[in-house]
């Protein structure tokens, strides 16, 4: 067996519960979108399946088109949302442009840190730590969380940017964006 039949019962039992209700349904950082995931907010113009055997075929047929609700792609790659969600729906998301705010939010995430942290050592990096998070308030998150967690001695006596690139969290190109 394929497994069709199931992922049918499961995508029908998605539909019932959500039918007359509003919900929010997120789909965070995705990668890779085959098919079934295509087209979930309905694009396409079907918003259920024509024979009763297709309802494994899409995700789609399981999210009613009811006014409120709302489905929320996030994606590094803007095909994998495109397919997703459509190009109309599509939100590109904008650097901030007050790198302080990116400052504020990476102190905070660093603020969670179980030991101490050398301030000084952190403040003297913030130029090159500014210009790792390339304006994106989740980079500036994701290293401070990281530098909670790590020695901040030991990055600074290397390049910060090459310490996070070798942990597998941030990869950075040419221009100091993520990728």
């Amino acid at each position: 067996m394929d497994g069709s039949g199931s992922l049918a019962v499961l995508v029908i039992a998605v539909h019932e519960q959500l039918k007359g209700k509003r919900y929010l349904m997120v789909f965070d950082d995705v990668w890779h979108v085959d098919d079934w995931y295509a087209d979930v907010v309905g694009a396409g113009g079907r918003n259920a399946p024509r024979r009763a055997d297709d309802w494994s075929e899409r995700l789609a047929f399981g999210l009613p088109k009811e006014r409120g609700s709302l489905v929320v792609v996030t994606s590094r790659l803007k095909q994998a949302a495109e397919t997703m969600v459509g190009k109309s729906c599509l939100h590109h998301v904008q650097p901030l442009r007050n790198s302080e705010s990116c400052w504020a939010i990476f102190m905070d995430a660093l603020s969670q840190a179980k030991g101490t942290v050398d301030l000084a050592t952190v403040d003297s990096m913030k130029r090159e730590i500014l210009e790792t998070c390339g304006g994106l308030p989740s980079a500036a998150k994701t290293m401070g969380d990281i530098f909670a967690r790590s020695s901040i001695p030991s990055l600074a006596s290397t390049s910060t940017s090459q310490e996070i690139s070798k942990s597998g969290h941030i990869i950075t190109g040419n221009n100091g964006s993520l990728k």
